[in-house]
C-alpha cells in the first residue's frame, strides 16, 4: 500500500466492500508491510505539495482517507507549513488501528488521527486526499463514487502497476496483490477511465516515481521518458499518476501541472 493504509472502507456490500478488507483491521497488513513503507512517505508529499501549488490551491481544511501511519499527512504539513500555509487543519482517517496507533504519535496543532471509516461519518474538508488507496478496495467506482460529496477538490495518488514488462513478469502483479493488497491494476487510460466513470473531473494529472537509486532498467526507462513519457510509462512502467480532480458538474477552473 506504499506507506498508506486504508481508510473508507467499511464492511457493508452497499459500499462495494467485503470481509476481504479485514487484512487492514485484523493487523495482517501490519505484519506483512512492517514499515508501511514510510520510506516512500517524504516524497509522496513532496509530489502532492507541488500539484496543489502550481495548481494554485489553497485549502483550509485536508483529509488523508487512508493515511496509514500518517507519515504522508505529517510531512505534507511540514512542506506547506514552510510555505506559509499553517492554518490548514489536517485529518487522517484509517479502519487500521495499528496504523493510527503509531499515527497518533505524530499527532500536534491543526493535525489529527481518527481510527475509523471515514465514508460512515458525516466528515468533509475542502481537500480529500486518497493516496495509493483505491486499488486495495473490492470496487473502485463505488468506492469513488462515496466519496465524491465530501471535497471540493481530491488528490489521488495511483500506482501504474499494469504495463509491457508487468505482463511479461507476472509475479511482480502476484506479489501486488498478495503482499500489498492490490485488487486493481491501473494503466494511465484504465486510471482516468475510473474517474471518469466515478463522476469525478480531471484539473490536472502528472506522473509520479519515488526517488530511488537508478537500477536494472531505469536508464533505458528515463531516456524513454524524456522523449515520450506516455510510451516509457506504458511499456517500462515505474510510475505512478498523481491528479487533482473534482466532481463532475462542479464549478472550477482548469489547472495544469
Amino acid at each position: 500500500m506504499y506507506a498508506r493504509g486504508l481508510s473508507g472502507v467499511g464492511f457493508r456490500r452497499t459500499r462495494g466492500y467485503n470481509t476481504a478488507m479485514s487484512i487492514y483491521t485484523d493487523g495482517r497488513y501490519g505484519q506483512r508491510n512492517l514499515s508501511w513503507h514510510e520510506e516512500d512517505a517524504a516524497d509522496k508529499a513532496q509530489g502532492i505539495a507541488d500539484l496543489l501549488w502550481i495548481s494554485g490551491l489553497r485549502p483550509s481544511s485536508i483529509v488523508d482517507v487512508g493515511c496509514g501511519t500518517g507519515r504522508v499527512l505529517f510531512d505534507l504539513k511540514a512542506i506547506l507549513d514552510k510555505r506559509d500555509l499553517t492554518e490548514i487543519s489536517y485529518e487522517g482517517w484509517d479502519i487500521a488501528t495499528d496504523a493510527i496507533e503509531r499515527a497518533s504519535k505524530r499527532e500536534g496543532e491543526h493535525l489529527k488521527f481518527v481510527a475509523a471509516d471515514f465514508l460512515v461519518s458525516k466528515q468533509s474538508a475542502d481537500l480529500v486526499l486518497c493516496i495509493d488507496t483505491f486499488e486495495h478496495v473490492d470496487d473502485d467506482v463505488a468506492f469513488l463514487k462515496s466519496l465524491a460529496d465530501r471535497a471540493e477538490r481530491f488528490v489521488f495518488r495511483i500506482p501504474l502497476d499494469l504495463s509491457v514488462l508487468d505482463v511479461l513478469r507476472p509475479k511482480r502483479l502476484i506479489a501486488a496483490r498478495r503482499e500489498w493488497g492490490h485488487r486493481h491494476v491501473y494503466t494511465r487510460t484504465l486510471a482516468l477511465e475510473v474517474l471518469r466513470e466515478a463522476g469525478y473531473r480531471v484539473l490536472a494529472e502528472r506522473y509520479h516515481r519515488i526517488n530511488r537509486p537508478t537500477a536494472g532498467l531505469d536508464p533505458l526507462r528515463f531516456g524513454l521518458y524524456r522523449l515520450r513519457p506516455h510510451l516509457a510509462v506504458s511499456l517500462l512502467g515505474g510510475f505512478s499518476l498523481l491528479i487533482l480532480a473534482s466532481r463532475q458538474g462542479s464549478s472550477s477552473p482548469s489547472a495544469a501541472p
